[in-house]
């Protein structure tokens, strides 16, 4: 179990993982692939020095790709969400914490070894139980919280079933593929293994308007 410094670093690691989980509609288990010293790189960039303020996650790592070969990948979500959703504050806060770090990735326990997504399980499993308590309008006490939601799939599957109600004008089919189906793209695309991620980023900066427009929905 991850053992943090202080009640203020507990509350940015895990409102981070949550939102930029539900915001880039990831799996459990690919957020924790954020490259800690990336991360706070491009999101001064992208954060202060933007037309179009946004936030960056930075990943590395091997995701289920077919030749098993570790490589960058660079999202873009939106600063505030159509619900209202703000992840800046939290995005900063990490930046202020792990600004001396030199662990390689953001998601680190206290020997810099890469943290798994079920980590935070037990306090996700808690918000949702007192969620579920004082608004059973959200999840009826029928529901089994332990059994129904989780770190692995529920952001992700919650943040496309936004995505696909909401008005076409918003957000269509085509926005929730380009999205959801990064791994794809970057099969198709093997010179991103050689790539560095400012490179990357820039290469997003050309569509980022329709990068941001699933994550602007929600």
């Amino acid at each position: 179990m991850h053992t943090f410094g202080s009640a203020k670093e507990v509350l940015s690691t895990r409102w981070v993982i949550f939102w930029r989980e539900f915001l880039g509609g990831l799996r459990g288990e690919e957020v924790p692939w954020i490259v800690c010293k990336e991360f706070i790189a491009l999101n001064k960039v992208s954060l202060e020095n933007s037309s179009l303020p946004h936030v960056v996650i930075p990943l590395y790592g091997r995701f289920k790709n077919k030749s098993n070969v570790p490589r960058c990948h660079v999202m873009n979500v939106a600063c505030e969400t159509k619900s209202g959703i703000n992840i800046t504050r939290w995005v900063r806060l990490a930046m202020e914490i792990e600004g001396e770090s030199r662990n390689m990735f953001l998601f680190s326990d206290s020997n810099g070894k890469r943290e798994k997504g079920g980590v935070y399980e037990d306090y996700l499993f808690s918000l949702l139980e007192r969620v579920q308590r004082e608004h059973s309008e959200h999840i009826p006490a029928s529901v089994e919280v332990r059994e129904a939601f989780g770190i692995s799939r529920s952001f992700r599957r919650g943040a496309t079933s936004i995505a696909q109600n909401a008005p076409r004008s918003e957000c269509d089919e085509d926005d929730i593929d380009r999205n959801n189906r990064w791994c794809l793209v970057d099969r198709a695309r093997m010179k991103q293994v050689s790539m560095k991620m400012q490179q990357l980023y820039t290469d997003t900066l050309l569509m980022l308007c329709a990068y941001l427009r699933f994550s602007s929905c929600l």
